[in-house]
């Protein structure tokens, strides 16, 4: 899949190969990454390890941020909206550090993603977790095995109908890291 601007979701269980499909995605994309984390700095060995102060100056080509909580994300997600472009974003375990109600600073970013040619990626466990205005505004929902259940979440996917029968057939294979790929063509 080439990505051009796009929000994505990669959800399914711990261990599933999330950060396999993540990380496909964003190097297919051709642009430099960026991966905001609130754990994993040993997965990231290879990436230059910055905090929010030195984002303005930072033209690495791998870059790695520590975030520790929601707050903090929003100055984040400010510092890469400003400061940052042609880059494909990555929110690793976002349901760590992103709360229902999104920072300002993400919502602009997730606002201004086109003008400043990111791709975002969040990762979540589940779907019943992932925030409203992310759910409300992916272009792909990658989706492998989840914890969520017997669930219905109609009121926050639009595409619900067609997120349940991926779920169904998910379910129905046995490979832990078989995903499909939902692409958001009702809106």
């Amino acid at each position: 899949m080439r990505t051009e601007n796009l929000m994505l979701l990669v959800v399914a269980k711990r261990a599933s190969g999330k950060s396999t499909q993540a990380f496909q995605l964003a190097e297919r994309s051709g642009k430099r990454i960026i991966v905001v984390s609130s754990d994993g700095q040993d997965f990231f060995y290879h990436y230059t390890k910055i905090t929010v102060e030195q984002i303005k100056n930072c033209t690495a080509e791998h870059i790695f941020i520590k975030v520790r909580d929601d707050e903090e994300t929003g100055l984040i997600a400010d510092e890469i909206n400003k400061h940052q472009s042609n880059a494909f974003v990555i929110f690793e375990d976002a349901q760590k550090y992103v709360s229902e109600n999104l920072p300002k600073g993400l919502q602009r970013l997730i606002i201004n993603h086109r003008h400043r040619n990111f791709d975002l990626l969040f990762m979540y466990h589940t779907l019943k977790f992932v925030p409203p205005k992310i759910a409300s505004n992916y272009n792909v929902l990658v989706l492998g095995h989840t914890a969520d259940g017997n669930i219905n979440l109609q009121n926050k996917y639009v595409n619900w109908q067609r997120i349940l029968q991926s779920i169904q057939r998910i379910e129905k294979n046995n490979n832990k890291f078989y995903f499909e790929a939902i692409y958001d063509i009702e809106r």
